[in-house]
């Protein structure tokens, strides 16, 4: 997983600029997904979905987490939990941003082991949360191993782990930093690729595209570590962003409006890229709608897990519109909502039609051709009033069923 990571932003999703030779690989030996979604257009809340199946609405969150607190409840089944039935080993590298206190971090929530950050942002060299605590964490110790570009340190202990649990089934959750700020320029040997001295790269763009090359090349260490290990031919890879670029950084989501922190397309769609030897033949390129929780439902069927039937999931069975000789229909509806203090905002998807309320903007209920108007620019609704109506009535109905789930819970916890 990448980290506020543009829609453009690789070679093989048309980047002019950004040199990323082992993701372009990693497309042309699997499948790449035009219309990927996330959850939601933040961190913690994205990265919930994956992990849960789940939207996160569902457990009241719906942003990013509070420091010092848990924001999936203890009483949410994670991924690797379910996993560890089938006598997976698994692992949490890097970035975590999903709990802090004793039950919330991500050895109490399945995973065996975890190295990385608890919070959700730290400088690059110093591991330290906005420059000032350390940051940087082995289990619930702290780490200190200043001067190491945390990129490569997250890489060596994914390889680590590989190379340590070749004969056994693993789930390995890597989560990248990457691209997200604060800008720190990575060692010489991914500025090479551009020609660039350090004191070259002086704008966000540039610092931007070097970490974005800094981790393609991790990823590059990774798959090779599946290779030399003879693991490559029987290993899922999965790879997307947790929501889409910021502007203001050096993140491009073109073709699409908006960024992080919005429910625009460039908030909330993100590249993605799938390999699976002998299941999917690549070249491939998969023009249907899928989203981030479709990936939960995708590893637990490879991995034969039984899902209980008492836990609502909001996965879907997507496999077959991306599998070899698989026949699949997407899920009709995709719904989005984000607030916080500074952007409030829902979204839905149907077919080709998106309606978008958005506070920032000023947006209310207009709807989108998205196969018309990608960028979202020319409203349809007066164009198309019964299929407004429909929608918006459609949002009202899914936002009251997650909220229902949420409430009935509090008022259970207060008996």
């Amino acid at each position: 997983m990448s980290d506020d990571h543009g829609y453009q932003d690789l070679g093989c999703y048309g980047s002019p600029d950004i040199i990323s030779p082992n993701l372009d690989k990693l497309a042309r030996q699997g499948v790449r997904f035009t219309d990927f979604y996330v959850t939601h257009p933040v961190c913690t809340a994205s990265r919930a979905a994956f992990l849960t199946g789940r939207y996160p609405d569902r457990f009241g969150l719906k942003g990013l987490a509070p420091r010092g607190h848990d924001t999936v409840p203890h009483d949410e089944k994670l991924l690797p939990e379910f996993l560890k039935t089938r006598g997976y080993k698994t692992a949490a590298i890097g970035k975590w941003h999903l709990g802090y206190t004793s039950g919330g971090t991500p050895e109490e929530r399945g995973f065996d082991e975890f190295y990385g950050l608890l919070e959700g942002v730290a400088t690059y060299r110093t591991h330290l949360y906005h420059g000032k605590e350390p940051a940087l964490f082995d289990g619930k110790e702290v780490v200190h191993r200043e001067g190491e570009y945390l990129t490569e340190i997250f890489t060596d202990k994914a390889v680590e782990f590989i190379s340590a649990n070749m004969k056994k089934p693993f789930f390995l959750y890597l989560a990248y930093n990457a691209p997200h700020y604060p800008m720190h320029v990575p060692p010489q040997k991914y500025l090479d690729p551009y020609g660039f001295e350090p004191d070259q790269v002086n704008n966000n763009r540039l610092k931007y595209m070097t970490m974005v090359t800094a981790m393609d090349h991790g990823i590059g260490e990774v798959l090779d570590a599946l290779e030399r290990n003879g693991v490559s031919d029987n290993t899922l890879v999965i790879f997307f962003s947790d929501n889409g670029g910021q502007n203001d950084v050096g993140g491009r989501n073109t073709p699409y409006r908006g960024e992080k922190h919005t429910d625009w397309e460039g908030g909330i769609r993100v590249p993605a890229i799938v390999r699976w030897p002998g299941k999917i033949t690549g070249p491939k390129v998969c023009r249907e709608p899928v989203m981030s929780m479709d990936f939960f439902e995708l590893i637990c069927k490879a991995a034969h897990v039984k899902l209980p039937k008492n836990i609502t999931f909001d996965t879907h069975d997507s496999s077959g519109l991306f599998l070899d000789g698989r026949k699949g229909e997407p899920r009709r509806d995709f719904f989005f909502r984000y607030g916080s203090k500074r952007f409030r905002g829902n979204a839905m998807r149907r077919d080709d039609f998106k309606l978008v309320s958005d506070s920032t903007s000023d947006t209310q209920n207009a709807l989108y051709n998205l196969s018309q108007n990608p960028s979202e620019s020319s409203d349809v609704s007066k164009q198309h009033p019964e299929l407004t109506v429909e929608m918006i009535r459609a949002m009202e109905a899914w936002s009251k069923t997650i909220e229902s789930e949420y409430w009935a819970k509090r008022r259970a916890k207060r008996k």
